[in-house]
C-alpha cells in the first residue's frame, strides 16, 4: 500500500472516530421522554417532524440548512436528532441543497420528513423523503430533540 493511501486511510479513520464520539453530543431529550409532554398543535395548524436518523461515517460531516416554505429553520437536524415544527394548514414545502418535498398539511395532522444520506464515489449527499406516520414514529423513537419551532425564521439566505 502506498504511503499516501495509508495516510488518507488513517485520516479517514481518525475523522470517523471523532464523528462517532460527537454523534452523542445532541443534548435534547430522547423522543420517548419528550413524547409524553407533547401538546396537540393549535387549531388550524399541523405538525411536521423533520429528522435525520443516520449516524454513518462521513454522512455526519455534511451539514444541512433546512428551508420550510422559503424560511430557514433556526434549529436544523443533525445526525440522530429531530426537529418539531408546527405549521398552518395548507401546502408545506421543505427544501435542502439537494432537493425538496411538498405536501398538503391538514389541521391536527402530523407528517414526517426524513433526511437520509446516500454515499457515492467519494461524496455523501443528503435527500429528503416524506414517510408515513408509522415509519416516522418508529424511526424517531431513539432520536434526540434539537428544537421546536412554531415558525421558521423569516427570510432565506
Amino acid at each position: 500500500m502506498e504511503t499516501v493511501t495509508r495516510v488518507r486511510l488513517l485520516i479517514l479513520l481518525g475523522l470517523n472516530l471523532l464523528l462517532f464520539l460527537c454523534v452523542g453530543c445532541a443534548s435534547g431529550p430522547v423522543y420517548q421522554d419528550y413524547a409524553s409532554t407533547i401538546e396537540s398543535p393549535a387549531p388550524g395548524r399541523g405538525r411536521v417532524y423533520i429528522y435525520r436518523p443516520s449516524a454513518l461515517p462521513l454522512a455526519d460531516v455534511v451539514g444541512v440548512v433546512v428551508h420550510v416554505n422559503d424560511a430557514v429553520l433556526e434549529h436544523w437536524p443533525r445526525p440522530r436528532t429531530f426537529v418539531v415544527l408546527d405549521q398552518p394548514e395548507g401546502e408545506v414545502r421543505i427544501r435542502i441543497y439537494s432537493g425538496e418535498v411538498s405536501f398538503p398539511l391538514q389541521s391536527g395532522e402530523t407528517r414526517y420528513v426524513k433526511i437520509r444520506a446516500s454515499h457515492g464515489l467519494g461524496a455523501t449527499s443528503l435527500y429528503l423523503e416524506l414517510v408515513g406516520p408509522e415509519q416516522g414514529r418508529t424511526e424517531i423513537e431513539g432520536l434526540r430533540l434539537v428544537g421546536e419551532e412554531t415558525e421558521p425564521a423569516a427570510g432565506s439566505p
